[in-house]
């Protein structure tokens, strides 16, 4: 294999690995989005409309409260998102890596 070769493989290489991380980030958030998402439904009782009327009454609640408790929400939910999110990406961890390796042993 020529120098010039060698260098195209490793930057497909490398696009092909931050392309997959890119993916496996994406699916991560999604999958942290949706726990969310179904922790509204069990507020609602499991139904759409009593998922409504309890995002409502929230609504209508952060909309009434004061300043610093509002950030204090926004800190609780962030804080709550990337923790849902650290706790898939935790546990998935095995499946980027293990495409890593497979995509490092079909390219020798």
């Amino acid at each position: 294999m020529t120098r010039a070769t060698r260098r195209h493989s490793d930057w497909r290489d490398i696009i092909a690995t931050a392309l997959r991380l890119l993916g496996w980030v994406c699916v991560n958030a999604l999958v942290a989005a949706g726990c969310f998402t179904f922790a509204a439904l069990l507020m609602g009782g499991g139904t759409g409309a009593g998922t409504m009327m309890q995002l409502a009454n929230l609504a209508d609640h952060y909309g009434r409260a004061d300043v610093v408790r509002r950030d204090q929400f926004d800190q609780f939910v962030i804080i709550g998102y990337f923790g849902l999110f650290l706790t898939v990406a935790v546990l998935r961890r095995g499946r980027f890596i293990k495409a890593c390796i497979e995509n490092g042993a079909s390219r020798d």
